[in-house]
């Protein structure tokens, strides 16, 4: 794919990104009702209604399949052969949680990826205004202004963002594992959206961003943005579920 064709994928996931991401902004009690609750997650009208619009726009203007949190494979018609692989990985409401409770953390994450290639990914910050945008090989943006990794190679003096995905027992083992290499960074953020997560690491405020058994749609976006900052990302497909990776993201110096 030449960048003439990137740059205008980009500015389609960048305008219906903003677009729900403002609609999201409002917060009305009828967006906050709960459709599905289990132990670790829940959904939500916003995260619907966010769905329906983002796979209405991408569908009508590229006819690439969608690969979406809540509605799982769609299925459009590739416009081309060469095209077959590509697909959209959509979270429309990432940190769904955090919306409910007025936490300021979520965000709305496009990826275009290439079978497991990612290509570029945007992320919007709902309760900031703030988009992320990337394309990998390129460059990365908040806003309109180009954003790097860190430059700080050590643990001591680096920030580590995490989290306990919803698909991650809870057991005493885990637990323990999950926490055993804290004591390594300076400090240690969980802040209830993935995506966002990943654009502190693309915008040098965080150095690391580290999940196991996180769904791809949760990173789908965010990975392309550390990419194009200038990050190291590697992600291995894990046995829990069809989606799940365990991700790492980091400045390219730790």
């Amino acid at each position: 794919m030449n960048i003439k064709s990137k740059v205008q994928f980009l500015r389609f996931a960048q305008e219906i990104a903003a677009e729900v991401g403002q609609t999201l902004q409002k917060r009305n009690p009828a967006s906050l009702r709960i459709h599905a609750s289990e132990i670790h997650d829940v959904k939500i009208e916003a995260d619907l209604k966010a769905e329906r619009k983002i796979i209405q726009y991408l569908s009508k203007n590229s006819q690439l399949p969608i690969l979406s949190e809540e509605s799982g494979e769609i299925r459009n018609t590739p416009s081309s052969q060469t095209d077959s692989e590509l697909r959209w990985i959509v979270d429309p409401l990432d940190g769904s949680l955090n919306y409910i409770k007025g936490i300021p953390m979520s965000g709305v994450s496009i990826g275009l990826w290439y079978a497991e290639v990612p290509i570029l990914g945007v992320v919007y910050d709902i309760f900031r205004g703030d988009l992320y945008s990337g394309i990998v090989g390129d460059a990365s943006w908040k806003n309109r202004r180009k954003i790097n990794v860190s430059r700080i190679q050590l643990k001591p003096d680096s920030v580590l963002c995490t989290g306990m995905p919803v698909k991650n027992d809870f057991a005493r083992k885990t637990l323990h594992a999950f926490i055993s290499g804290f004591q390594e960074y300076k400090k240690v953020r969980l802040l209830g959206s993935a995506s966002l997560s990943l654009c502190m690491v693309a915008s040098g405020a965080a150095e690391i961003y580290q999940e196991t058994n996180i769904q791809i749609w949760d990173v789908g976006g965010g990975i392309p943005v550390v990419l194009g900052a200038g990050g190291n990302v590697a992600f291995y497909k894990t046995l829990v579920s069809q989606y799940t990776y365990d991700v790492r993201a980091t400045n390219g110096s730790l």
